[in-house]
């Protein structure tokens, strides 16, 4: 009874915030309607397209950080069965429910021979140096934004929550087992290898700013150098989006996210529909390489 009174409200929760979130991007679509068609109208294709190109390669250098943590585990796995187990678990994200992810890449996990609960904890630790590897670049880059102070306070408390569970994995374990009643298998990971993965994540971040760069000339100019700003604004952008767990993938809360922060820079115009074209790109992108997981492995078995 209390497990369905949970998920009630949870779903409840949800239903609201994206009620607000509609509601907030009507408000702005609908006032500036006018400055939105003047630029969807005089759109630079070809820049268009590279925004997709780089966000579909932001998602294998992805895919490649989650191949290094399995490796980890398991030294002799090909990058094709990471590459293939990752993507194929990606795409269930957009299965209502929020959780088809991670059961999805824990099975998956499972027949690259790590246990499930090694998948599962490897998954957590994914997360979490995503989170903190896009906070501490926003900290570092820190674009001046009208939020500056509230959003330096939020990734403050995400790198420090982040930190602790990452060199305390038992804290982890302890939380699981709370939860769920059950065990978790730690994979303990070195100060070095995790450094390797924070540093890959910040190059992730970069190249994800440089799509975000190449959106915004296809709607109007923008200067070489707002590149660095662009990946730290997307960057807390996604970790809040993700750390806000209700909505599954943060969808709605990191285009809310992102336009407040690019209006900035950008005006309100182009950053809404730079959010609405980066959330579209990541989707064909992730779809894309949803296939070729698929090609690959009919590849193999040939």
């Amino acid at each position: 009874m209390v497990k369905n009174t949970t998920v009630i409200i949870k779903k409840a929760v949800q239903v609201i915030i994206y009620l607000v979130v509609l509601w907030f991007m009507f408000q702005i679509i609908t006032s500036h309607w006018q400055e939105l068609s003047d630029h969807l109208g005089t759109i630079n294709i070809l820049w268009l397209a590279g925004g997709f190109l780089i966000h579909v390669l932001s998602l294998l250098l992805q895919s490649y950080i989650w191949h290094r943590l399995l490796i980890y585990s398991s030294p002799t796995l090909p990058f094709t069965s990471s590459y293939i187990s990752y993507f194929r678990s990606i795409i269930t994200r957009y299965i209502p429910g929020g959780i088809w992810v991670y059961v999805s890449r824990v099975h998956l996990t499972k027949k690259l021979g790590l246990t499930g609960s090694q998948g599962l904890f490897l998954i957590v630790a994914e997360s979490l140096l995503a989170v903190l590897s896009g906070c501490l670049l926003y900290l570092i880059v820190h674009p001046a934004t009208t939020y500056g102070r509230a959003l330096l306070l939020l990734a403050a408390v995400l790198i420090c929550t982040c930190i602790l569970l990452l060199y305390s994995p038992q804290t982890i374990k302890r939380v699981y087992r709370t939860l769920f009643g059950r065990e978790l298998e730690i994979v303990p990971l070195r100060t070095r290898y995790i450094g390797v993965a924070m540093l890959l994540y910040l190059a992730q971040w970069l190249l994800v700013g440089l799509g975000v760069w190449l959106l915004v000339n296809a709607l109007t100019p923008t200067s070489l150098s707002a590149i660095v700003p662009l990946s730290g604004i997307f960057a807390i952008s996604w970790a809040l989006g993700f750390a806000f767990l209700v909505t599954p993938s943060g969808l709605g809360i990191r285009e809310v996210v992102l336009v407040l922060l690019l209006s900035s820079i950008t005006g309100v115009e182009v950053a809404v529909l730079v959010s609405i074209f980066s959330r579209v790109f990541f989707t064909l992108g992730e779809a894309l390489h949803f296939g070729s997981s698929f090609i690959i492995r009919s590849k193999q078995h040939t």
